[in-house]
């Protein structure tokens, strides 16, 4: 059986969490970003091998496949910023339960101090 966590070790325990999430997002934000110019600037080089539709093609796959990533950085940043987490924390510190995505993701991990 698991131990008890007290009221601020969760606190803590939740702001690592989120803490964590923000930085692992913004980290994908800026490569997903990072991805798009640099395919942006690959339109505009000639076609390899003389070969429009490999260009086409590329152009194609490398923005669905950044465009996603990003997508999803920018959802996980947002569910995870700084703002929504301080409401999280006043509802939890009023009496009401973490929501159940913050309950899935909390790991033994984050109630340790200095992680």
């Amino acid at each position: 059986m698991g131990r008890a966590h007290t009221l601020e070790d969760t606190v803590q325990a939740v702001r690592r969490l989120f803490n964590k999430h923000d930085a692992t997002s913004t980290t994908g934000l800026a490569t997903g970003v990072g991805g798009l110019s640099a395919i942006g600037v690959g339109a505009l080089m000639p076609a390899p091998f003389g070969n429009p539709a490999l260009k086409r093609n590329f152009i194609s796959v490398g923005t669905l496949a950044t465009g996603i990533g990003a997508g999803l950085s920018l959802r996980r940043m947002l569910r995870f910023s700084p703002k929504h987490r301080d409401e999280v924390l006043a509802a939890y510190q009023q009496g009401e339960p973490l929501p159940r995505y913050v309950r899935r993701r909390l790991r033994p991990e984050h109630f340790q101090p200095g992680r």
